[in-house]
């Protein structure tokens, strides 16, 4: 079971690889989540897995925040839903967040054979709510992230 806790803060164990592993298994859909870019329109921020964002730990200082989160409401369980209905899910995800200060970007996927997925940057989420929001949107994984630390890939499951 991967959990908060699990993953390295010290950013010691840096390799993607270990922000990939699953209750000590690579996840099959790993690869595609490692080759996303992951977008915020305003502020223009690109985040990707495993590396450090200064920009985005700036934007938290400033908004005296020490935790972000990606989340998307789109295609879930990597099932791809019509456009309509992906949109109909982002406008109710973003009505369980409105607790925090968001930004919407989208998740760019590094093949064509997958769409761009309307995603929102969530400012001072705990990891627990995140968490919570994305299984409640039956998401795979989200991204997570705090002061200092790599953004990290969080897989949804419990086994």
């Amino acid at each position: 079971m991967t959990h908060h806790q699990d993953l390295d803060r010290s950013g010691k164990k840096d390799s993607k690889r270990h922000l990939t592993r699953l209750a000590g298994h690579e996840h099959p859909m790993s690869g595609a989540f490692l080759a996303t870019i992951y977008t915020v329109d305003h502020p223009e921020l690109e985040i990707k897995i495993g590396q450090l964002h200064v920009d985005l730990d700036h934007l938290l200082r400033h908004r005296s925040c020490r935790s972000w989160a990606y989340l998307t409401a789109w295609n879930p369980g990597s099932i791809q839903l019509s456009e309509a209905e992906n949109i109909h899910r982002q406008i109710l995800m973003r009505q369980d967040l409105q607790e925090w200060e968001t930004f919407p970007g989208r998740g760019i996927p590094d093949s064509n054979d997958w769409t761009p997925e309307e995603s929102l940057l969530i400012l001072g989420i705990p990891f627990e709510e995140a968490l919570r929001v994305s299984r409640k949107w039956e998401q795979l994984a989200f991204l997570f992230g705090e002061i200092g630390c790599k953004a990290r890939l969080i897989w949804c499951t419990d086994t």
